[in-house]
């Protein structure tokens, strides 16, 4: 994609995106040289939702949020050291209440549920646990172009908290689903399916030229 970010299609797949999160839908974000990933609101994550993405991924779902979500919940980075261009993962946690196991799609999706609750409090999360949440960048894609930064951009852009269940998605061999993969996976299982340049384009035209989407 140019750096000029035409809108084109991106605003269409885009749209489709956010409807399919508020629904509590998943959609695909083809990252083009870091494989497919599943996406999920983490605030309307089910067990069968979870289960699902497991099923049709490597099954390690991370929770994408934003450094001031993981700062009020005091859920500290796994490692000290934090590259502007690596995965900044965070402490894994569970919900405190509510789980057994910890591992299991219910329960995972009760932990990204709590991640995501406007009252969340540090007390409703065990550590360590069995989701992984990661830091994102502040900018989210405009900063750093990755699942989870898109993550986290859609499901502002959808006007919810901003938690996203994000997962890889794998072939039948264990590798990663190239781009043709990932959008006839989401062809052939109805899931809407954009890339990241379409969220970037979305935010660069909404955002920094917002004059001309304007109502007139």
């Amino acid at each position: 994609m140019s750096t000029s970010y035409a809108i084109g299609n991106s605003e269409t797949v885009v749209l489709e995106a956010l409807v399919a999160l508020v629904a509590g839908r998943p959609v695909v974000v083809d990252t083009a040289g870091d494989g497919g990933h599943l996406v999920l609101a983490g605030s309307k994550a089910s067990g069968s939702q979870l289960g699902w993405m497991i099923r049709h991924t490597s099954g390690f779902v991370l929770a994408a949020t934003t450094a001031e979500r993981l700062d009020a919940l005091r859920i500290p980075p796994m490692f000290g050291y934090h590259s502007t261009t690596a995965t900044s993962f965070a402490v894994s946690v569970d919900a405190s209440e509510g789980t057994t196991t910890g591992i299991s799609g219910h329960d995972r999706a009760l932990t990204m549920r709590t991640l995501a609750s406007p009252e969340g409090h540090p007390r409703d999360l065990i550590r360590p646990g069995h989701v992984v949440p990661v830091r994102t960048a502040e900018h989210g894609v405009l900063e750093r172009a990755e699942a989870a930064e898109a993550g986290v951009d859609l499901v502002r852009l959808a006007g919810l908290s901003p938690v996203a269940a994000v997962c890889a998605m794998l072939d039948e061999r264990g590798g990663l689903l190239d781009s043709h993969e990932s959008r006839r996976f989401a062809a052939d299982h109805e899931v809407p399916v954009l890339s990241i340049a379409d969220v970037m384009a979305h935010r660069f035209h909404h955002e920094l030229f917002p004059a001309r989407t304007a109502p007139r």
